[in-house]
């Protein structure tokens, strides 16, 4: 018999993919950093080169290459943020305190560039403040609800 797990459980299941989230953008960012040097490479050894047609090929490649890796790279950087902020509101509800905030409120989407020049953010979730709205007996589970005990 399966039997539901409990609120502690379930906290400890969201924390261990907020965690994996956040190891997951940071490693994009390492990417990001690495298409970087790799452009800064092909860029050194297309400017080396002999006659103008070779240089305009190289720096087109390079200028591809640079736009599909950045836009793989920062789109998947924004997915994972955006689930983060998620995980931030369903874990502080489930809390009944402001616990998770960095993406909410210190995240890139939230003060970076496009916050600061006023343009809304590239990706569909809002942001919203991260307020606790969600009344903390919706986050309980069902026996818990109802009064009865989970058995040992």
């Amino acid at each position: 018999m399966n039997e539901p797990i409990g609120e502690k459980e379930k906290l400890t299941i969201l924390l261990q993919e907020y965690s994996s989230l956040r190891q997951e953008i940071i490693n994009r960012m390492n990417n990001g950093f690495q298409l970087l040097a790799v452009i800064a490479v092909l860029l050194t050894l297309t400017l080396q080169g002999g006659s103008r047609l070779k240089v305009w090929v190289g720096l087109s490649a390079i200028g591809i290459v640079f736009l599909i890796g950045g836009w793989m790279t920062f789109g998947n950087i924004n997915k994972a943020a955006s689930r983060l902020r998620e995980l931030e509101r369903d874990i502080n509800a489930r809390a009944g305190e402001k616990l998770l905030i960095w993406e909410s409120e210190h995240g890139g989407a939230r003060t970076g560039l496009w916050r600061w020049i006023g343009l809304p953010p590239r990706f569909k979730t809002p942001i919203v403040d991260n307020k606790v709205d969600l009344p903390i007996e919706s986050a309980m589970d069902e026996h818990t609800k109802e009064g009865k005990e989970t058995p040992k």
